[in-house]
């Protein structure tokens, strides 16, 4: 095993894939980002999870409003369907032994996330419009809810009422960067670079958004 080599005061982040992936990251700097629909589709077929790219929350306990009632159940979410996005998934060191056989089993090291997500942003740029990026830890959290006075035609997740007084349940500050708190999932100690799409690539949510970087940015584990 190599030693760990990241720089002073980054996280320890790795990304786990099969072997010829593996080799073309290492010697290329090869990265291939997925789109969140694609991931949902995915997600959906393989662990009958509909949710990737949804930020919201169960309804455990039933929430009383004047001339509304809510409470969800099953896999039911209050919640946003966020914008489209890209997405490089990468994981801690609490990642379990049985998804990292999953991911493929070979891993490779981040040396500083900060400048990966940075030139990740500045390849994805050269081949498609770029409105913005996030990168970080995912948090396996529910995303709670609020209330708020709309304005007619504005929307929400639930209007309650009409004209001036319409008031609208929103959730509050969905986010890329949470998901929530399901098994097998929590167990990934995800990480994610995440970019943001003025446009989807080849007009294809399930084309692989194909790039290069520095390889100097990895190390083998």
């Amino acid at each position: 095993m190599a030693h760990i080599d990241t720089d002073f005061g980054q996280p320890m982040i790795f990304r786990t894939v099969d072997e010829k992936v593996y080799k073309a990251s290492i010697e290329e700097g090869s990265i291939w980002l997925r789109s969140n629909q694609y991931y949902q589709t995915l997600e959906n077929k393989e662990r009958q999870d509909a949710i990737e790219g949804i930020s919201g929350t169960k309804a455990e306990q039933i929430i009383q409003f004047k001339g509304l009632r809510l409470i969800t159940k099953g896999n039911g979410l209050i919640g946003t369907q966020l914008p489209p996005h890209y997405i490089m998934s990468l994981h801690g060191v609490g990642i379990r032994e049985d998804i990292i056989s999953g991911f493929g089993g070979h891993t490779f090291g981040i040396k500083c996330l900060s400048k990966l997500a940075v030139e990740v942003l500045y390849q994805v740029s050269q081949k498609i419009n770029v409105r913005g990026y996030r990168y970080g830890q995912v948090s396996y959290q529910h995303t709670a809810i609020s209330k708020s006075r709309i304005k007619e035609g504005q929307g929400g997740i639930f209007k309650i009422g009409e004209g001036d007084q319409a008031e609208s349940i929103h959730s509050f500050d969905p986010n890329c960067l949470r998901k929530s708190p399901e098994e097998p999932f929590i167990g990934q100690d995800e990480w994610r670079i995440v970019i943001f799409p003025d446009e989807i690539y080849k007009g294809d949510h399930n084309a692989p958004l194909d790039i290069n970087v520095d390889p100097s940015h990895f190390f083998p584990i």
